[in-house]
């Protein structure tokens, strides 16, 4: 959103996402896995996240077409507030919805941002699922149909950061529900965003479902539509992380300082993005992907 408000500069360049900036007067989006070292727990809270000594242990090739009942144990649901007055969304469990194909012939899960209680200190709730795992090097894609709404951003991305003994390394899928005909590309190294860019798709991606890829190597980061690469970038433009993170999907609202890159929120709204199938395969695995069965 990992997990800010924007700096005067051109739309597909960010110059800073870190939430300490925002006190020296920097704006920024934060990060789709925005500084969780901030996070605290909610009283709703059942269990904490798992604690992580770096580095993580690395995973293997998963696909979750979410044809299971059991789907949904993969996932640690979001459930805690972080990043002080700068960050405006604190993510609720009950904000999260899990369907299998055995139980309602739809298979997959629901993210919500609504307006919050008036009584609490976040302005909006939104929904973040997490995989804890260490996810490096190799393919990843999902099946999503993002919201569409001024000011909210859904999202599909690997992080690390402070909370992991690591420096902050992010690779990005963002819609800006403002403009949902284009994807938004981003990738963060040491904490700085090296790219920031929004690639026109041709459709609007707000009215059905699309197969969603990057391609991580040491080499490069390269993002495809369906099959179709839609943007690119190498070494030798940008560094690229290195460090392997864990993966997220999230729905968050932004704050006033970061209108003028995603827009306005109606602080009553309520909207939702929805996923059918997250995969991944490490470098030189050979496994079944959400684009095997979403052609």
């Amino acid at each position: 959103m990992s997990h800010n408000p924007k700096s005067p500069l051109p739309l597909d360049f960010l110059s800073c996402r870190n939430i300490l900036l925002l006190a020296l007067g920097c704006a920024v989006p934060i990060p789709a896995a925005v500084a969780q070292e901030d996070a605290v727990p909610t009283e709703a809270a059942a269990d904490a996240p798992p604690d992580y000594a770096p580095p993580f242990e690395p995973t293997g090739a998963f696909l979750e077409s979410f044809v299971r009942e059991e789907a949904a144990d993969r996932f640690y649901v979001s459930d805690f507030d972080f990043g002080g007055e700068g960050v405006v969304t604190g993510y609720r469990r009950d904000n999260v919805e899990f369907s299998s194909a055995v139980s309602d012939g739809i298979g997959g899960f629901r993210l919500k941002l609504t307006a919050a209680p008036e009584e609490d200190d976040k302005p909006f709730y939104g929904g973040e699922v997490q995989i804890d795992a260490g996810f490096s090097y190799g393919d990843y894609e999902v099946v999503m149909r993002p919201a569409k709404a001024s000011g909210v951003v859904s999202s599909f991305f690997t992080y690390t950061g402070g909370t992991f003994g690591h420096p902050h390394h992010e690779i990005d899928i963002e819609f800006l529900g403002k403009d949902t005909t284009g994807l938004y590309v981003n990738i963060y190294y040491d904490g700085k965003p090296q790219i920031g860019k929004l690639v026109p798709l041709g459709f609007d991606a707000s009215t059905d479902f699309h197969v969603y890829r990057f391609e991580w190597r040491e080499e490069g980061v390269t993002w495809y539509v369906d099959g179709e690469e839609i943007y690119r970038v190498s070494a030798g433009e940008v560094p690229i992380p290195s460090y392997p993170g864990k993966l997220y999907a999230n729905l968050w609202a932004v704050a006033p300082g970061q209108e003028g890159w995603a827009g306005k929120v109606d602080p009553a709204l309520t909207v939702t993005a929805d996923y059918r199938c997250m995969s991944f395969v490490p470098l030189g695995e050979d496994a079944r992907q959400c684009s095997d069965l979403w052609n």
